[in-house]
């Protein structure tokens, strides 16, 4: 929140070094390219910082109120940005030049993934129409459309040659990423709001209400899971986290998607736990501050949820909070 980046060692947490000020604070991880770490924000700038943590300004929209608050994607030479002004933005990682720049629709439900094309999450509002849309990685040019049930929250995910999604509505789909044919679908019943992860042969996935669902992806089989523990002793956190909600130990789910570095998915449990304080830490660390600020009155801590307040810019709100 001090619109630094700060670099850790892995092994001990050490500070190794930090950045000056970027432009503006991120709710968005960055995401790595050409040796450089991307932070987008609240702001019309793009940033990188190398190895050192010298910042560098990667692009700067012509328009100071075109914000890229949404997480970047990016194949490794490209980088591929949604602005608020509803166009994507292609531009190289090495130059922050412009390679393509293109408007979808009334704006994006979720943040772009990469594949063999490039698959936005758009807005329309068109009645019926919500779509899924697969575009050219080399000039941004429509190349398929995937109309589903409702609007699509989260990013999608490509794993090979396999795109999954999930709507608003509850269904989850595993699509062909290269010809938009369906290849499987489940139906839940409250919307999906946690992204996709590829876990060995399991996609989870999770609901607004905490349910995590997991299925072989490539046959969309629903076995049950070994015991959490089991998991657990082999350090495969995510597959512990889904075994011990299909047990409904949603706090020991929580803590171990938390430990899997799932932090959205883990406020969700925590909350409905009503273990009110962590799901507040792990709400604010996954960018999401808004239900952060609720779980914060949940737990009876008004300072901390003032603070947030104030990052929301609603400083009226947070000073009745004090």
């Amino acid at each position: 929140s001090d619109h630094r980046v700060y670099a850790l060692n892995p092994a001990d947490g050490a500070l190794v070094w930090s950045s000056r000020p970027l432009p503006s604070w991120s709710p968005a991880p960055p995401v790595l390219a050409a040796g450089r770490v991307f932070i987008s924000g609240f702001t019309h700038i793009i940033s990188s910082v190398d190895a050192t943590g010298d910042v560098q300004e990667c692009y700067r929209a012509g328009d100071k109120g075109t914000w890229f608050d949404l997480p970047l994607a990016t194949d490794g030479k490209w980088l591929y940005a949604a602005g608020s002004d509803k166009q994507v933005y292609a531009l190289d990682t090495a130059t922050g030049g412009v390679r393509w720049v293109e408007k979808m629709g009334r704006g994006f439900t979720a943040p772009p993934a990469v594949g063999e094309h490039l698959y936005v999450p758009v807005k329309t509002y068109q009645k019926g129409e919500y779509l899924l849309r697969a575009v050219s990685l080399e000039d941004g040019r429509p190349v398929w459309n995937f109309t589903a049930d409702s609007h699509l929250l989260t990013p999608p995910l490509v794993h090979e040659g396999t795109l999954f999604c999930g709507s608003r509505q509850g269904h989850f789909y595993a699509l062909d990423a290269a010809t938009v044919e369906v290849q499987w679908q489940v139906a839940g019943e409250e919307s999906v709001r946690a992204a996709p992860v590829i876990a060995g042969s399991q996609v989870i996935f999770g609901a607004a209400d905490g349910t995590i669902t997991s299925a072989n992806w490539q046959a969309a089989q629903t076995a049950p899971l070994d015991p959490a523990g089991t998991y657990r002793e082999a350090g495969e956190w995510l597959l512990a986290g889904t075994a011990a909600a299909q047990a409904g130990e949603w706090r020991a789910a929580a803590a171990d998607f938390a430990r899997g570095e799932l932090p959205l998915v883990a406020a969700q449990l925590y909350a409905r736990d009503q273990a009110w304080a962590e799901a507040a830490g792990q709400f604010t660390q996954a960018g999401d501050l808004a239900n952060a600020v609720q779980a914060y009155k949940q737990a009876g801590d008004p300072r901390q949820a003032a603070e947030l307040t104030v990052r929301l810019n609603r400083p009226e709100e947070a000073a009745e909070l004090v």
